[in-house]
């Protein structure tokens, strides 16, 4: 009985050994954390080097967090699986290692590692070896798998989006505070109405003989009427003044009066 029984177990120890290197086969880097739980500091007791060596110890491309990554697996972070290690005891220490993929489903767990040591630095070392005696036989080697590559493609492309996304997101939103502080600082304009041509009659006759250049006046608004400003800097401005008649103005300062008929403006006045 004794004998089935270590047979069974032999058996079913086989089988986790070769379903736990068919998986790790598929996965070509592993991440170490920086800084593990139970770790004050990074790196403490140089125990994150420790676990980076025993993996690639055990064939695994190890890279710590923080160290550059490479070009295949910042485009694609599924190649890689994540590893964590879990320490705890006082009399006895005790240290496990768990491999989650980028979907953090677990993919190996290692025997529990147990020293009773009591120095810390030392009892987290031997622990952590022990630990890593799990990996023995298992000879790791990266086969690429498509299941492992196609998903990482996806998630590589929904991180990508997201990313891009939330670019577009920023810049729209960097746009309208642009928009609103040039609102504000926008001076006030008052508007000016303003008639754009006021031609007369004698004088502008006399003018356009002299040159070809047209004469023209320009009417700016004032209290009861408009101010007509030539285009001719030799020559003075007039100012005239609103009558009970509409388009019909008095000049200042001199006989006879501005019109407009048919769209055509003129100047009346007695010589």
């Amino acid at each position: 009985m004794k004998k089935f029984v270590l047979s069974v177990i032999a058996i079913l120890g086989s089988f986790y050994f070769a379903q736990s290197q068919y998986k790790l086969n598929d996965y070509k880097y592993v991440i170490v954390e920086k800084q593990f739980h139970f770790q004050n500091e990074e790196n403490e007791y140089q125990l994150n080097r420790l676990v980076k060596f025993q993996f690639r110890k055990y064939g695994f491309n190890a890279i710590v967090e923080g160290e550059p990554l490479p070009e295949d697996l910042k485009s694609n972070y599924c190649l890689a699986l994540n590893s964590e290690v879990k320490s705890k005891g006082t009399l006895r220490t005790k240290a496990v290692i768990t491999l989650t993929d980028c979907d953090n489903n677990v993919v190996f767990t290692s025997a529990e590692g147990v020293t009773k040591e009591k120095s810390y630095d030392r009892a987290y070392e031997l622990a952590i070896r022990k630990a890593f005696e799990s990996f023995e036989g298992i000879g790791y080697t990266y086969i690429p798998n498509e299941r492992v590559t196609s998903q990482g493609s996806s998630a590589a492309e929904a991180a990508q989006n997201e990313k891009a996304q939330a670019e577009i997101a920023e810049l729209k939103a960097e746009i309208a505070e642009l928009k609103e502080e040039k609102k504000e600082q926008a001076p006030e304009i008052t508007p000016v109405e303003e008639v754009e041509v006021v031609e007369s009659t004698e004088e502008v006759a006399e003018e356009s003989e002299k040159t070809e250049e047209a004469l023209f006046y320009k009417a700016i608004v004032v209290d009861n009427g408009f101010e007509l400003v030539p285009s001719k800097e030799d020559m003075e401005s007039m100012q005239i003044y609103t009558t009970g008649m509409k388009d019909v103005y008095f000049i200042k300062g001199t006989s006879g009066v501005i019109y407009q008929k048919d769209g055509t403006w003129g100047r009346e006045y007695m010589k």
